[in-house]
């Protein structure tokens, strides 16, 4: 049965979610050999670029999920290793033009 996950923007998540973001991108990058998103999304964690991160996360609060979008709308996805063929772990983001979210 998949994990309780929660999803929320990076800009609404308390504390240092890009700290936490290259946590998980680190580990990914360990396990792949490869980085798991590439150097737009990477700096876009801590520079005002337009895109939208949408994290998922545990319920003791540890990233296990990134999906990041750009203002056309590509998109990159990493998943913690430890937690991949579990089941849906992200959904759909709104479109980082939709600046109306309903939750």
């Amino acid at each position: 049965m998949p994990e309780d996950v929660r999803y929320h923007l990076l800009e609404d998540r308390p504390g240092d979610g890009g700290r936490a973001v290259r946590g998980l991108l680190d580990r990914v990058a360990a396990a792949d050999g490869v980085e798991a998103l590439g150097e737009a999304f990477v700096r876009g964690l801590t520079e005002d670029r337009g895109h939208r991160h949408v994290l998922a996360e545990t319920a003791d609060g540890r990233v296990v999920g990134v999906l990041a979008v750009d203002r056309e709308d590509t998109a990159e996805v990493a998943v913690d290793p430890a937690h991949r063929r579990r089941g849906c772990l992200l959904y759909t983001s709104p479109s980082p033009r939709d600046r109306t979210r309903s939750r």
